[in-house]
């Protein structure tokens, strides 16, 4: 299992197989790719511009700043759960496609 704090304008994360738990700061852009593992992951500070998110068969839970995000999500037979709020006119773009995992985005506290 890893788990890391700090500060980062770009992330790109994969796990393969295990466990990844994060809190970051002043992240704008981010790349989370899931094979098999699990990554939780806290956004704290302003909201990201761009989430790019995989997920195989593992799960994902992104806790995210309380914006308004656009949403665009593609499962085959995996789950998505989402509890941000949503705009089409948002400057704040999460991309996710879950193949047989499971994906959450919620807001942060």
């Amino acid at each position: 299992m890893a788990s890391v704090t700090g500060e980062a304008r770009e992330l790109d994360i994969t796990v393969g197989v295990g466990k990844f738990t994060g809190e970051f700061t002043g992240v704008q852009a981010a790349d989370f790719e899931v094979s098999m593992g699990d990554l939780d992951a806290r956004l704290r500070g302003d909201a990201p511009t761009t989430i790019d998110v995989e997920v195989g068969i593992g799960s994902v839970t992104l806790e995210l700043p309380d914006e308004s995000y656009v949403v665009q999500t593609r499962s085959s037979i995996g789950e998505v759960r989402n509890d941000l709020r949503t705009a089409a006119d948002s400057p704040y773009r999460i991309s996710a496609e879950v193949s047989m995992g499971e994906l959450t985005l919620r807001p942060g506290h």
